[in-house]
């Protein structure tokens, strides 16, 4: 009797432990929601905040005056839309619902035509990358809109937070392929590294580069679930790299 109380009693502790760590772990949960929410209604608020006002200012403006409103009005509309794809690629993403198809990818023409796509953004932020892609051809086994999708999101994130300096290096020898991305520290970008890939984190405060945190989150989601580890990250004063490591996605033939 003695035995089978003991055995009883160990249980039910074992039992209410469970208990209380699935209540904190909830309680977690619940918490992230709630910021996550916050800062979501945040982020839709800002640009549907300036809309409005663009459309009071248009009623009595001068037709000089409603130009320069209206391309000011289809900034804020194309990033409201890009704001809200990026929430739903985020649900995709957390609920594993997106289906990737595999097939040969070449990368230095890849990285090639993001750099390409995203020339007006270089110009107009009077940036001038420094390039430096692999001399042999460097085959892929993977996804092309996903890894297209996570250098278009690694790119645009220093185009916004550099202070003017920006290189795109391809690191490859026999055991590795990996790229860096890397751009000079603005003053005012004081980042955490152990957050730079959480959702809706943002080093500038304010959020006045446009830089809603949800990029680099994708980024990490997209490479997890393609098979590659998590980036690494190198902050210092005057600098911020984000090294993506795709060893695992080579094609036997270049390893």
């Amino acid at each position: 009797m003695d035995k089978n109380l003991e055995k009883m009693t160990v249980m039910i502790n074992e039992l209410a432990e469970r208990g209380r760590i699935s209540i904190g772990q909830a309680q977690i949960k619940e918490e992230k929601q709630k910021e996550n929410i916050s800062c979501l209604t945040h982020d839709l608020r800002t640009p549907l905040t300036s809309i409005r006002g663009y459309l009071e200012l248009m009623q009595n403006a001068s037709d000089e005056k409603r130009a320069q409103y209206m391309e000011a009005l289809v900034g804020k509309a194309i990033r409201l839309e890009q704001l809200i794809n990026d929430f739903y690629q985020i649900s995709l993403l957390d609920d594993n619902e997106i289906s990737y198809k595999k097939e040969m990818i070449e990368l230095n023409k890849l990285v090639t035509e993001v750099i390409l796509d995203n020339h007006s953004l270089f110009e107009n932020r009077k940036i001038i990358p420094e390039i430096q892609l692999a001399e042999e051809d460097i085959f892929l086994d993977s996804d092309k809109t996903a890894l297209t999708r996570i250098f278009q999101n690694l790119i645009i994130n220093a185009i916004r937070s550099t202070a003017g300096k920006l290189s795109i290096r391809l690191i490859t020898n026999d055991r590795e392929l990996k790229v860096s991305i890397q751009n000079s520290m603005k003053e005012d970008f004081c980042l955490d590294s152990t957050k730079i890939f959480d959702r809706f984190y943002s080093g500038d405060i304010s959020r006045g580069n446009g830089n809603s945190g949800q990029g680099l989150y994708i980024v990490k989601k997209l490479l997890a679930q393609l098979g590659c580890e998590e980036p690494r990250v190198n902050i210092t004063k005057e600098s911020f790299e984000i090294i993506v490591n795709l060893s695992s996605i080579r094609t036997p033939n270049n390893s």
